[in-house]
This record gives structure tokens, sequence and C-alpha cells, in this order.
């Protein structure tokens, strides 16, 4: 009921401020993220490996596999991200986008912020601790909405859709590690995630089959039409899936 609410509370809120920020920013400002995402995307569902949805079936969730998963995502992360920095530039040649290639280093330096979120998330949903997911979703989102319509009531262009992102990122992971009574710490013993690695690793598979059917035409349009005709493009299906994810969510947790 908890995440229902908030869900609900959040979609509302959110859509109110997309209209407004719609309305201040060009088509062109939403495909340059649209494209960038298509890499970030890529690696946030590959990022834990299905390691995540293991650790909620664990019968046993231990401080030393808490720890270990939560340096070892975070050190994949550094990893990803910094492979999509170096592909940058060749990814702004690709889509025909010079503005993009400095979006795409930027945003690659979420991927280890966003990490950060994985097991404290995986902890809270096993524990049944959906206040405290609620509470984080909810003032994430909102926060994420009302920096975007800050920076671009500013004039910041694309740059307020990416400080946004970063701004409810940060929110998000400080109020799931407040949430937490007993921290996770810093660890280079990994042997403990070796039987939970191999349950996981049949989920890359399924991973990558999702990704290729939900951003073909993110791919297609980018690389074919330009940002412009993307933007628009994906700012429709946003606002138009946005109610189903909302829901899908709700009937998942």
């Amino acid at each position: 009921r908890q995440i229902a609410f908030s869900r609900i509370f959040t979609q509302f809120v959110t859509w109110g401020l997309t209209a407004v920020t719609i309305h201040i920013l060009h088509p062109l400002d939403y495909g340059l993220i649209a494209t960038a995402g298509i890499f970030t995307s890529f690696a946030q569902l590959l990022l834990d490996g299905g390691l995540s949805d293991v650790l909620i079936a664990q019968q046993d969730l231990s401080r030393e596999i808490q720890s270990a998963a939560t340096s070892w995502v975070f050190i994949i992360s550094v990893f990803m991200g910094a492979a999509i920095f170096l592909v940058a530039p060749a990814g702004s040649r690709f889509f025909h986008e010079p503005q993009l290639q400095l979006v795409i280093e930027v945003v690659s330096f979420y991927l280890p912020l966003v990490s950060l979120d994985v097991v404290p998330l995986a902890i809270l949903s096993k524990r049944m601790q959906f206040k405290s997911i609620a509470l984080s979703q909810t003032v994430s989102s909102v926060l994420t909405g009302l920096s975007t319509l800050a920076v671009a009531y500013a004039g910041g262009g694309y740059w307020a859709l990416i400080f946004g992102n970063f701004v409810g990122a940060i929110v998000r992971v400080a109020l799931l590690w407040l949430s937490l009574d007993k921290k996770p710490l810093p660890t280079l013993q990994f042997g403990a995630l070796r039987p939970l690695m191999r349950n996981s690793i049949h989920m890359i598979g399924q991973r990558l089959s999702y990704f290729s059917i939900n951003n073909a035409d993110i791919f297609l349009l980018g690389r074919f039409a330009g940002a412009a005709q993307l933007g628009e493009y994906s700012v429709s299906r946003n606002l138009s899936y946005s109610a189903l994810n909302q829901l899908a969510a709700i009937v998942n947790q």
C-alpha cells in the first residue's frame, strides 16, 4: 500500500513538472539524453548481472555477502563507466551528433553513483521495509523534477536533464543507505559471492533480450532520424509508458 501510494503521488507530481519542463526545453535536448541513455541503460541492466534478485531470494543474507556484493557492483560500475567514457567519441560519430560526446562522457559518471543503491534496495526489499523504499523513491523523483525544471528555467538546456538525474540518484542512494541499521563495508573478499553469481548468470541473457526489444526504436531513430526527432518521440513514449511502468512496479513489489 505504501509503495502504491508513493508511486501514484510521484506519478502525478512528475507529470506536472514534466509538462512545464517540456515547454522550456527543446526536442534536441531530450534527444541527446535519450541517445546517451542507450549506453547507460545497457550498462545498468548488466550492472549486477541479476545479483540483486538473487540477494532478495537468498535465505541467509550475511553481512559478509552484503559487503562483498556492494563492493563488487561498485567496482563493475567503475569499469563500465570508464568503458562508456572511452567510447563516447565513437558514439558521437555513429549518431552524427557532435554534442553527444560530452553528454556521454558526463553521464558515464552516473553508473558508479547508481550502483550504490543496488544492494541497499535488495536488503530493504528482502526485509519488506517498503516504507523506506517508498520514501526514497518519492523524494528522489520529486527532487529530480524540481531540479530539472529549475535548471531548464535558468537556460541550462539538456544539462537540466542530466543535473536532475544526478540529484535524484544522490538523494535516493543517501536515503536508502540511511534506512539500513547496519551498513555494508568495503571489501575485496568476493568468495562468498561465487554461489550467488552462478545462480544469477543465467539472467544476463534475459536482460540483453529485454534491452534489445525495449531500445530498438530509440537506437534506430537516433541513428537515422537525428536527435531532434528522437526527442519528440522519446518524450511521448516516456509519458505514455510511465503510468504502466508504475503499475507494473507496484504489482512486482
